[in-house]
């Protein structure tokens, strides 16, 4: 088992925001830490992006094949987008790109 905690960081809407990583071992020892600036977005965005960049990072990485990895924020707006994606923001502007998806996929 491999544990990351994510955080993002915002001074408000519209702002500088950064992310950051702490990947750790099953004992709890730091195995990688990163942080970086994304650009101007506000912190539930921040918290979102550090998640899907954890999930990119673990699934390219070694581990994917023979550990499981727990992801932990402190945002429990993000967390319960992750648990339930019907309740996130981005859903109206996904079932568009879900019916263009399914219009190419009944062409074939």
């Amino acid at each position: 088992m491999v544990k990351f905690n994510v955080d993002g960081s915002a001074f408000g809407k519209s702002s500088p925001v950064g992310i950051g990583r702490v990947l750790r071992n099953h004992e709890g020892i730091e195995l990688m830490c990163f942080s970086k600036h994304i650009g101007l977005e506000e912190s539930n965005v921040a918290e979102i992006m550090a998640i899907k960049e954890v999930l990119v990072l673990f699934l390219a990485s070694f581990w994917a094949k023979w550990l499981n990895l727990i992801i932990e924020s402190d945002s429990k707006i993000t967390i319960g987008w992750v648990n339930n994606p019907n309740e996130a923001p981005w859903k109206e502007a996904n079932q568009r790109a879900d019916q263009l998806v399914k219009k190419d996929v009944m062409k074939e």
